[in-house]
């Protein structure tokens, strides 16, 4: 009798998404990019000790500058694999404001070390962060004589406007951007909802170039706290999915592809 011929399964192919996670203080934003694919890079804006997340995923190296004069800080598995490499954009002299144009810098060497395999996921972190200091490089370094403060807002805003809604979005692999909550509400499919916090214009072009906007925040119920995920809008907050990653999961990669992997595995 013929042996009955088997069927192999492949392993579900999950391609790079692009996501922008909001919430409040503590929700848990950094937590939650640090389950995505390794290595992961982290353009680290936020104040030192928010990076912290991200050393739990090995063993965090001591603080290092590179050759571009950008301080940078390595956490290595246990099989001395790169886990996480977190670049720090800070500017201690404010008046001599630097991160800002390191990190444009920084963008033009991205896409080769993409491709070279060197980058499964980039993490800009956050954009409250990010605006403040590319102010500041305005406000000091290129517009120092200008009487009028807007030019320092317009400014920010037109280089944040590039980087985040041309060259982020055109990078090749896993992406995430951290935000806050706006205070304000925006329209969205006809209610007025909560939404990530941005400046100026970006308020309203944002989403358009961002295929995944989760919700990020805390839970509290009789095993703890958890970190849950808002993937769909509601009459209060501003949410979208393109992989139909569950609403109300909780706030790890591994929980997106539920229902992606179920249409992409052979029956």
């Amino acid at each position: 009798m013929a042996e009955k011929a088997t069927v192999t399964k492949l392993a579900p192919k999950r391609p790079p998404i692009h996501v922008a996670a909001y919430g409040g203080p503590g929700a848990g934003k950094s937590y939650f990019f640090s389950t995505f694919p390794q290595p992961i890079c982290v353009a680290h804006f936020d104040a030192r000790g928010k990076d912290l997340p991200f050393w739990r995923l090995g063993k965090p190296g001591p603080l290092q500058k590179d050759k571009h004069d950008v301080e940078f800080r390595e956490i290595l598995t246990a099989d001395k694999q790169l886990a996480a490499r977190v670049e720090y954009y800070h500017d201690p002299l404010v008046d001599e404001p630097k991160a800002a144009a390191q990190f444009l810098e920084r963008l033009n060497r991205l896409p080769r070390e993409i491709e070279k395999g060197s980058i499964a996921t980039f993490v800009f972190e956050t954009v409250t962060s990010a605006s403040l200091k590319s102010r500041k490089m305005y406000e000091y370094d290129l517009k120092p004589g200008a009487k009028d403060p807007r030019k320092w807002y317009g400014g920010a805003v037109d280089l944040l406007d590039e980087v985040l809604l041309i060259q982020l979005p055109a990078l090749d692999c896993n992406v995430c951007v951290g935000l806050h909550v706006s205070k304000i509400k925006v329209e969205a499919e006809g209610t007025m909802v909560r939404a990530p916090f941005l400046p100026g214009r970006l308020m309203e072009s944002f989403a358009s170039q961002w295929p995944e906007i989760y919700r990020i925040y805390v839970d509290k119920d009789r095993e703890g706290k958890r970190r849950l995920l808002q993937t769909e809008s509601d009459e209060r907050w501003e949410a979208a999915t393109q992989i139909q990653a569950p609403d109300e999961s909780l706030a790890d990669y591994r929980r997106l592809w539920k229902v992606w992997d179920k249409m992409q595995t052979p029956s």
